[in-house]
């Protein structure tokens, strides 16, 4: 376009040529997640879990009255396994109780012994893989 308008390569640019010489440099950049700030719509669902597990990980990590922090046993067997990836990030201990539809996962401050009702539950899965052997 601008040779049709009479600019000559390694001429300033302008009625007297003394304008810039070199044209401006594009450069692409990298696109963020989303639209906007704080906007999760079109993200896929996979990365709004993990954004999500992440964030309340980082919560609890940073609460030191908190010892344990349970999910709910709605996640998939999938989203459990990403939990116990981001809980092992964290150093972190992990473990998942329950059968089936009840089963979750609970993560635990390296400085804590799990409770009662965890620890039952974690004999009572030892007990069951035993009698599977």
């Amino acid at each position: 376009m601008l040779m049709r308008m009479g600019w000559i390569e390694g001429q300033g640019l302008g009625r007297h040529g003394k304008g810039a010489v070199l044209p401006v440099a594009v450069r692409t950049m990298r696109l963020l997640e989303g639209v906007g700030l704080g906007c999760d719509k079109g993200l896929p669902e996979a990365k709004v879990f993990s954004k999500n597990v992440e964030e309340r990980i980082t919560e609890f990590l940073s609460d030191p009255s908190s010892a344990e922090l349970a999910f709910n046993p709605d996640l998939s067997k999938a989203d459990r396994a990403l939990v116990h990836t981001l809980a092992q990030k964290h150093n972190l201990k992990h473990q998942s109780s329950g059968k089936g539809d009840e089963r979750f996962i609970t993560v635990y401050k390296r400085t804590h012994v799990p409770s009662a009702e965890a620890a039952r539950m974690n004999e009572h899965a030892v007990e069951e893989q035993v009698q599977l052997r």
